[in-house]
């Protein structure tokens, strides 16, 4: 290996194969897949949360992929001044649990 070149446009090829090999699998199996994601309270959910990770993890979630959603700030949970910051994980925990009762609510119809 320490002779071969490192050929970058091979490893991205390589890895686009196996992320579409995943996707044929996680159509077929959901089960065997899990995510665990986070987003930091820094402000209102706005359409780049949606393209960048959002639209995904809703995706996933449908197929029947076990998802996992933390909203992740120390300091928020630990400021004992109120920051803003501490509203922003608060409304983003209701955003969370609103979302997901509408997908509860689809599956039940």
């Amino acid at each position: 290996m320490a002779d071969e070149e490192f050929d970058s446009n091979k490893t991205f090829l390589a890895s686009v194969e196996r992320s579409k090999q995943i996707e044929a699998d996680i159509q077929v199996n959901p089960q065997k897949y899990r995510v665990l994601t986070g987003d930091r309270p820094t402000g209102n959910l706005h359409i780049g949360h949606y393209f960048g990770s959002l639209q995904n993890r809703v995706r996933l979630a449908k197929l029947g992929v076990p998802t996992m959603i933390l909203i992740a700030d120390y300091q928020v949970l630990t400021d004992h001044d109120a920051h803003p910051l501490f509203r922003g994980f608060v409304k983003a925990a209701k955003e969370y649990a609103k979302e997901k009762e509408s997908r509860n609510q689809l599956n039940k119809e």
